[in-house]
């Protein structure tokens, strides 16, 4: 029938893009259409006997006194945790995004203060028992944060795809499987990000939900000036794999340490605590004499860091690896 996603829902206001509400009543405060917008179409089917079948699409029973809590708790609900399940598959090229701002305007600096380990399953470690502030870059959308705010900047009404195009970005999963933009017709190229392996699925597991998926931990974005240090490079420096890829949903942080060894491989050492720093020659130097006894600290946390090393770290030394193809931390 060639529905659009703003047949149903709005965004009604400049002031607020991300209440999302009906697009038959842009005051109301919920974002599930009402009932005219589906009369529109599926009139005969309301009315077909007392107890019509197509209220059950949405409900758990059929009565003229339903409530809240007899829509299908499989619906997404932010308060659940679960504000990705609410997206279809977000297509967002940040190849064609990436000369047009700085990474700052959607990924700003996280302002929170040091978070103290313990937490979940992050240990506290002698030389690494707080995150600094500093450490992570916030993403759209998260700890209650605007989520379309950076993207009106370009596309309220100005750019497409714009405010009621929904489904320009949050296609539905069969036209992202096949690549096809039902907005503009044009063909996608979906790049997905590579999937986590078992180890990193492992880790990840019970990972604090408010802090980046990240291998090395003690990675700290703030860390340096505006001209030297990380402060001075572009996002895409570092950030290679991300610009290629053609998703919102990137499952972890996603750097190579191809990227780190840029700078880190011989000339720059990491600091480490207690007056100690480490290049990524020295830490696999380390692991080559000492075995599994030494543990990478200069990046990781422990258990990381006493994983045997991936064949891009030997790579990233230009050594070969001892178990060419082993997927290690990555």
């Amino acid at each position: 029938m060639g529905l659009k996603c703003s047949n149903c829902h709005t965004i009604p206001s400049d002031k607020e893009f991300d209440r999302i509400t009906a697009a038959t009543r842009p005051s109301s405060l919920l974002s599930y259409p009402y009932h005219d917008s589906c009369l529109r179409c599926h009139q005969q089917q309301f009315y077909r006997g007392a107890l019509p079948t197509i209220c059950t699409v949405c409900h758990t029973r059929v009565s003229p006194r339903l409530t809240a809590r007899d829509v299908y708790t499989q619906f997404p609900n932010p308060k659940r945790g679960d504000r990705m399940a609410a997206e279809f598959p977000g297509y967002f090229p940040h190849e064609l995004h990436k000369d047009l701002k700085q990474c700052d305007a959607c990924h700003k600096a996280d302002e929170r203060g040091p978070i103290t380990l313990p937490l979940k399953t992050i240990q506290s470690e002698e030389t690494f028992k707080i995150i600094e502030k500093g450490a992570f870059k916030t993403v759209p959308g998260e700890r209650g944060a605007k989520a379309h705010a950076s993207c009106f900047d370009c596309h309220w009404q100005d750019n497409k795809p714009t405010k009621d195009d929904c489904n320009g970005c949050h296609l539905s999963p069969s036209d992202y499987q096949v690549g096809k933009n039902p907005v503009t017709g044009s063909t996608l190229q979906i790049i997905h990000p590579r999937p986590l392996s078992p180890s990193a699925v492992k880790w990840f597991s019970n990972w604090p939900a408010d802090l980046p998926k990240r291998f090395s931990l003690k990675f700290k974005h703030e860390s340096g000036d505006k001209s030297i240090g990380h402060l001075s490079k572009d996002c895409i420096v570092c950030h290679v794999n991300v610009s290629q890829m053609t998703t919102l949903n990137i499952p972890k942080a996603d750097v190579e340490i191809a990227s780190c060894a840029q700078c880190h491989a011989t000339d720059f050492p990491i600091p480490a605590g207690e007056d100690k720093s480490f290049t990524i020659s020295d830490e696999m130097t380390q692991r080559a004499t000492l075995g599994q006894s030494y543990v990478c600290v200069a990046c990781h946390t422990t258990p990381i860091g006493r994983e045997p090393p991936p064949a891009s770290h030997y790579a990233a030394i230009k050594q070969p690896s001892p178990q060419p193809g082993q997927a290690g931390k990555e």
